[in-house]
């Protein structure tokens, strides 16, 4: 039965895991989406002030709905970083294991070599450094290679 009780439990741990990872992932994807509603709107907004030339009282009345557009898009765009700032810090505080991604902020699993969100290169957790241990080193990626080696099988940079 204890064999049973815990396959439920590391089921029960993966579908909680999943789940955050699902909500996160939405959140920046949300994020994305608003941050480029905002540039259209700014290039939109841009565009009506090179043609009136000048911001004066009729350009600003002019441009009311643009400027409330982009004063809505910010107040959404703080609510979702802070929603994904404290997810993270959470999801942080129950796996102490988990960082966060330097460049986006998402939650990275200890084994990740690469952000899920956003797909840049993060440091293994808890692995000496190779170069600390004497293994010859991609120059890039830093995994280790064998002597006589001429390109890394992991990310395909030549070694010489």
């Amino acid at each position: 039965m204890g064999l049973l009780d815990n396959a439920e439990e590391l089921i029960g741990k993966t579908r909680s895991s999943i789940s955050k990872t699902t909500r996160s992932m939405s959140l920046n994807n949300e994020l994305k989406e608003l941050e480029k509603q905002k540039t259209a709107l700014f290039a939109r907004l841009g565009e009506a002030l090179y043609v009136k030339r000048a911001i004066s009282d009729s350009a600003k009345e002019d441009n009311a709905a643009l400027l409330q557009n982009i004063e809505d898009l910010d107040c959404r765009i703080n609510e979702i970083a802070y929603t994904l700032e404290s997810l993270n810090r959470i999801e942080a505080a129950t796996n102490p294991g988990n960082r966060t991604c330097p460049k986006c902020g998402n939650l990275i699993q200890p084994d990740d070599a690469f952000c899920r969100s956003c797909g840049s290169p993060v440091e293994r957790a808890g692995n000496p450094s190779f170069e600390e241990t004497g293994v010859e080193v991609c120059p890039k990626c830093k995994a280790p290679v064998s002597p006589g080696q001429a390109f890394c099988v992991k990310c395909g940079s030549k070694i010489h």
